[in-house]
């Protein structure tokens, strides 16, 4: 437990992804999402941690870490980037987009290729259950354990 490095060690996996063997984290696994290509896997770890890593399969190695949840992370979705615009001064080779939500009471945006991560929802009376994007990232919606869902729109 207390050598962490960022190789996952004893790995093995196929296209279905059959068995990934992490074995160095204190903190236990609690959501894991899979890119549509089969490129990455993003993982949220439990507390204290509250995690969000995301693992390049192809060198099993972690590509980037994203910590600024406070409590459970329950949920995760992976979108691509909104669609570029001809203003927009950057392309990146693998835009992607990750939404977490956690019983913090808190949505994060978080784009790990562009060093970018922001809150976009908080209310500290709501544990967020549920994260799911719609209208190709440009909407999502949230459900908590309180049984509301709302539509969120990230721009605003």
């Amino acid at each position: 437990m207390g050598n962490r490095t960022n190789k996952i060690p004893e790995a093995e996996f196929s296209h279905e992804i059959q068995r990934i063997n992490i074995q160095q984290f204190e903190s236990s696994v609690v959501v894991m999402k899979l890119t549509q290509d089969d490129k990455y896997l993003v993982i949220a770890t439990t507390p204290p941690d509250c995690e969000i890593q995301l693992w390049e399969l192809r060198s099993l190695t972690c590509r980037a870490k994203f910590k600024d949840h406070t409590d459970l992370i329950s949920s995760l979705d992976i979108g691509l980037d909104f669609p570029k615009t001809e203003e927009s001064e950057t392309q990146f080779d693998y835009p992607m987009t990750i939404l977490s939500g956690s019983y913090d009471g808190s949505t994060r945006i978080w784009k790990p290729f562009e060093d970018f991560s922001e809150v976009d929802y908080r209310d500290p009376n709501e544990e967020i259950e549920r994260v799911l994007f719609i209208d190709n990232c440009r909407h999502y919606i949230l459900g908590t354990l309180n049984g509301r869902l709302m539509k969120r729109d990230p721009e605003n």
